[in-house]
């Protein structure tokens, strides 16, 4: 009986042993701190520095923008998605505190793979990420600190080409339920399109054809930042559309330059390249064609084609 209570003394006393021992290393366990020292909000400048490169986003007039394309708009997904990754990392055991290593992880003043700024007015965070030991992990160092971390962050999105960050959806205009044309004027009334000739005249019109074209503008991505249109007296082709939504109303214009296609907003001043396939929906449109069947109207057997049921969801989706 005697050497039972010893034996149980001994377990019960390892036990607490390897409690105090669990306490302890949990004590000295660092509590993780944010990567930012600046809150992504308060930024007014965004520098990534590669490979001899750098790209600047300023913040101005409630959008980051591109100061090596004449400030045009950034990718609002692609800014949003590199700060929410850098906001959301969270720092806790260095994998390394000399100096010396720095350069081995390269996260050192003069060699590193990346060099992150970030300002919010005066106040400047400086970032130095490195080599990379795993899928979508990679070193990095606060500027003016020795501590090296390893950190779950992919740069394969990240570029310091000014084309990849900007925002080719600019023009696009959602919930449109108004077209004019020259020739004739689309108007969505009561969820249904409907033709409107010069003359004054309204028919019903073709649900597929009219979802093409509202799907153009509420998804219109230009080809590529502004472009000088060439000096001619007179483009080959030139179109000019009225496009009004539930909120906006925009004039748009579009000319043929030798094989390019251009096109200009009414609230900028400048000219984008348009894809040819894009622009040959509205200088080829035959107005004719935007007429519903009336036979096909009237029988409610017939079944929409593919192409029209495609399309009347892209407009139930705007």
């Amino acid at each position: 009986m005697k050497t039972l209570t010893i034996g149980l003394s001994v377990v019960a006393a390892a036990q607490l042993l390897l409690a105090g021992a669990l306490w302890w290393q949990d004590q000295q366990q660092p509590e993780a701190s944010a990567l930012l020292a600046l809150h992504p909000k308060q930024l007014t400048e965004i520098k990534l520095e590669h490979q001899g490169k750098t790209l600047q986003l300023v913040y101005q007039d409630g959008a980051w923008r591109l100061p090596a394309l004449q400030h045009e708009p950034a990718r609002p997904a692609k800014v949003t998605a590199l700060l929410t990754e850098l906001e959301k990392a969270r720092l806790q055991w260095p994998v390394a505190e000399t100096t010396a290593s720095q350069a081995r992880f390269e996260v050192a003043e003069d060699k590193y793979q990346w060099k992150l700024t970030l300002a919010a007015g005066e106040q400047q965070q400086l970032i130095y990420l490195g080599s990379s030991p795993a899928f979508k992990q990679l070193y990095l160092r606060r500027d003016k600190e020795t501590e090296i971390y390893q950190q779950q962050i992919s740069t394969m999105d990240w570029s310091t080409e000014p084309e990849q960050w900007f925002d080719r959806n600019l023009l696009q205009i959602s919930q449109v339920n108004r077209i004019k044309l020259p020739q004739l004027e689309l108007e969505k009334e009561a969820g249904q399109w409907q033709v409107r000739a010069a003359q004054g005249e309204t028919q019903i019109a073709d649900k597929a054809l009219a979802g093409q074209l509202q799907q153009l503008f509420s998804a219109l991505q230009v080809s590529g930042p502004p472009v000088k249109p060439l000096a001619l007296k007179q483009p080959e082709q030139q179109l000019q559309v009225e496009v009004q939504s539930l909120s906006a109303k925009h004039s748009y214009q579009l000319q043929k330059q030798q094989d390019n296609y251009l096109i200009k907003r009414d609230d900028r001043a400048v000219w984008y390249p348009l894809a040819a396939e894009q622009a040959k929906q509205l200088f080829e449109l035959e107005p004719e064609k935007l007429l519903a069947k009336q036979s096909g109207q009237s029988n409610s057997n017939e079944k929409p084609s593919a192409s029209e049921v495609q399309a009347e969801g892209r407009s139930e989706l705007n």
